[in-house]
């Protein structure tokens, strides 16, 4: 199998198993970090899901994340955070 076969088998077996519990999104904060794919923020923070926007960037540079995706730091004036591991 592939990646994305194994992407695909994965998500067909969630959809299977969503019982539709899931509630609004409704974040507080917007984090920025680096590309690193092994790094799962809401995990290693201990955020519950929906509570935080994830913006990912070469060397999560909180600069260019806000010259691009300020407006979704900026509408509720919630706290960016960049976070380094």
């Amino acid at each position: 199998m592939t990646a994305i076969d194994d992407a695909l088998h994965a998500n067909r077996e969630w959809a299977a198993n969503f019982d539709g519990s899931l509630q609004p999104p409704r974040p507080r904060l917007a984090l920025v970090l680096c590309m690193d794919a092994r790094i799962d923020p809401i995990r290693a923070l201990g955020l519950p899901p929906g509570s935080a926007h994830i913006i990912r960037n070469a060397g999560g540079r909180v600069v260019d994340a806000i010259r691009v995706h300020g407006h979704v730091a900026s509408p509720l004036l919630r706290p960016v955070i960049s976070v380094s591991w």
